[in-house]
């Protein structure tokens, strides 16, 4: 059976230079939204349109294409497990920062269309994946009453 789950990644202490580019994506990709600006990585517009419509209020996260960011695991590294590479308008071939998953990445998981979410501490990179489980029949069930006559 295949199941969807999303992975909540932290984006660990980026660069000065690699912060400002990423508030200055999802700064635009608001403005986007309210149909102030155009200046948004070509992907993430189509990503954009797909999820959110074009709104005057609201907070909305930064839409990823799948086919656009990578998410590896750290080789050459001991402070951080993963890095992820993240489309940024202007900037060839993205960025490269670290995450911290609140899981493992595994390498049978399918990753989907994800999302790069402003938090008060920082960005987090919601992934979504997909993947195989095997289903388990229960042994036994137990039924609850909650009291309730609807």
């Amino acid at each position: 059976m295949m199941v969807e789950k999303t992975i909540v990644c932290r984006i660990l202490d980026p660069t000065e230079r690699k912060e400002g580019l990423l508030v200055k994506e999802y700064s635009n990709a608001q403005g986007y939204i309210r149909g102030e600006t155009e200046d948004l990585y070509s992907a993430t517009r189509q990503a954009m349109d797909k999820y959110v419509e074009k709104v005057q209020n609201g907070e909305y996260p930064l839409f990823l294409r799948n086919d656009t960011f990578t998410v590896e695991k750290a080789q050459d590294t001991e402070e951080f497990d993963y890095w992820a590479r993240i489309p940024i308008s202007g900037v060839w071939g993205g960025i490269w920062v670290p995450i911290k998953p609140h899981q493992e990445i595994k390498d049978n998981m399918d990753v989907h269309d994800s999302k790069i979410v402003w938090k008060e501490y920082g960005f987090e990179l919601h992934l979504s994946v997909s993947f195989e489980v095997s289903s388990q029949s229960p042994e036994s069930i137990l039924a609850v009453d909650l009291g309730e006559r609807v």
